[in-house]
């Protein structure tokens, strides 16, 4: 079987030390470097709010149910619910947007100049076009080979193999070097998905997210730890020093689990996010991305009637 990373055992112990085999877990313990408002470094970056000064393209395109999200380099890609496009977001703030996939694209990926979409009714890939900044460009995605996926949600890459996520119990993952299909049986559902020194974290939508020890592919992946998260937690993303942030669409928060501890407040409240789904994180801004689905009057940004991005700052500390 393909080797992939190996187990890095010190990050593992940052990621949940001390949580045993599930739960909350651990003493009601404040981290000392829990964040202290105000930590929201600019919000609402690549949206179109009036007096947005981060918006300077001519015509800003409104984001309609942002869903999961990624890096590629500078770039951050958005897949949106409404208007079935993946949306290339540059550090000032200016959009690009691909439209004409297949069904509403919910999880993206990019892997050697090719991007892949978990859309309705299977994956998809599509070699990147060139694009203009700013402009709007009709795009063909084509389903990848075998399709195994039916309503796919997260997606991500460990070397060449994609995993995937699809709501169940049941991880597939796609090997780009060979078109090669397999499927891995984890304790829980997946939904959203990440993955940081050879351990995979999932979302399962209900109260948890679990990690599980991915140094091979095999069959059955046993999860060697997981944690309660209110809400229906459904992303996730995983910093360098380990510390894990979750999103929960109900209960409209994000939340850090640091050093195995859940903090005992949320990262980001209602006040900041609504219906939160996708996060990814930008390293050199020490930033958290947050892609709320939408804003009402119960929750997000006060004048903000799309959905939109949110930056926060995060601690890096160890």
């Amino acid at each position: 079987m393909k080797k992939f990373f190996l187990i890095n055992s010190l990050l593992i112990s940052a990621l949940f030390s001390g949580c045993g085999g599930g739960g909350g877990g651990g003493a009601a313990i404040t981290p000392s470097n829990t964040p202290s408002p105000p930590f929201v470094v600019q919000t609402s970056v690549f949206s179109p709010v009036a007096g947005q000064a981060a918006m300077t393209q001519s015509s800003a395109a409104a984001l309609n149910n942002p869903r999961l999200m990624t890096f590629d380099g500078a770039y951050l890609y958005v897949a949106t619910g409404v208007d079935n496009s993946v949306v290339r977001i540059d550090a000032n703030g200016i959009q690009t947007t691909m439209t004409g996939f297949n069904g509403s694209p919910v999880g993206i990926a990019i892997r050697n100049g090719v991007l892949y979409a978990t859309q309705t009714g299977g994956f998809y890939q599509l070699s990147m076009p060139a694009l203009t900044n700013g402009a709007s460009v009709a795009v063909t995605p084509s389903i990848v080979t075998n399709n195994m996926c039916g309503n796919c949600l997260g997606v991500l890459f460990n070397g060449n193999v994609a995993y995937i996520a699809d709501g169940s119990s049941t991880l597939k993952t796609f090997d780009t070097s060979n078109n090669g299909w397999q499927q891995i049986t984890l304790s829980n559902a997946a939904y959203g998905l990440a993955l940081k020194s050879g351990y995979l974290l999932a979302t399962d939508y209900t109260q948890s997210v679990s990690g599980y020890n991915v140094s091979s592919t095999t069959s059955t992946w046993s999860s060697v730890a997981q944690k309660t998260i209110p809400g229906l937690p459904y992303g996730v993303a995983i910093a360098s020093n380990g510390d894990i942030y979750v999103s929960s669409y109900a209960a409209n928060t994000v939340t850090r689990i640091h050093s195995g501890v859940v903090d005992s407040t949320p990262y980001l409240d209602s006040t900041k996010v609504c219906h939160p789904l996708g996060l990814a994180i930008n390293e050199s801004t020490q930033s958290l991305y947050v892609a709320s689905e939408r804003s009402t009057a119960g929750c997000g940004l006060t004048g903000q009637s799309t959905g939109y991005i949110l930056r926060a700052s995060i601690d890096l500390t160890p």
